[in-house]
């Protein structure tokens, strides 16, 4: 029984009977409006339409992006105007808690000496998870060492820049409180 062999292009593949499905819509589409029909008219602009849709997808991820960005500057300015002078932690939360609306948000913080964990009173607390119920808990950390968490509304977990950027600011809040009291129990 002899074999049948396919013909083969110059390339060296063969031209086997499938073409790529999109090919096949394409050319199915046309063929199905026509050209020579008084309907061609309809696949230039389905055509066009279809040609700006990705440009468009592009700007609208453009757009969102700096939405994004926008909202995440806003909040950052109203926690910086809010800590700008001397604040204490009550301050510092409700600050915080404003800024990113969000009233049951948090702030605990970890003695240095201890490595107790304290709440925005002051009173000693469980550590940040046992104490979070369904509220999420970020971490922060200075040098490695966990030195506040935010207790904060599960919806800011979706954004890691801005928690890193209020974290970042909380830290040197804080450090800012420690250093001052050293520098007022020195003198």
């Amino acid at each position: 029984m002899p074999v049948e062999k396919r013909p083969r292009s110059s390339a060296g593949r063969s031209q086997g009977p499938k073409r790529p499905l999109r090919n096949n819509v394409s050319i199915g589409f046309t063929y199905s409006v026509g050209t020579d029909s008084p309907g061609a008219p309809a696949v230039d602009v389905i055509g066009v339409l279809w040609a700006l849709c990705v440009p468009g997808i592009a700007v609208a991820f453009f757009l969102g992006l700096l939405r994004r960005r926008l909202l995440a500057a806003e909040v950052l300015e109203r926690v910086s105007l809010a800590v700008a002078g001397r604040v204490d932690r009550v301050e510092l939360r409700d600050a915080l808690a404003t800024a990113l609306e969000d009233p049951s948000l948090d702030v605990l913080c970890r003695e240095r000496a201890t490595g107790r964990w304290r709440d925005t009173g002051g009173q000693v607390t469980a550590p940040p998870a046992d104490v979070a119920g369904r509220r999420a808990v970020t971490l922060l950390h200075d040098d490695g060492v966990p030195r506040a968490a935010l207790l904060h509304d599960r919806s800011l977990s979706d954004d890691d820049e801005l928690l890193e950027s209020v974290g970042s600011m909380v830290l040197a809040t804080l450090e800012h409180e420690r250093l001052e009291q050293e520098l007022a129990t020195s003198l």
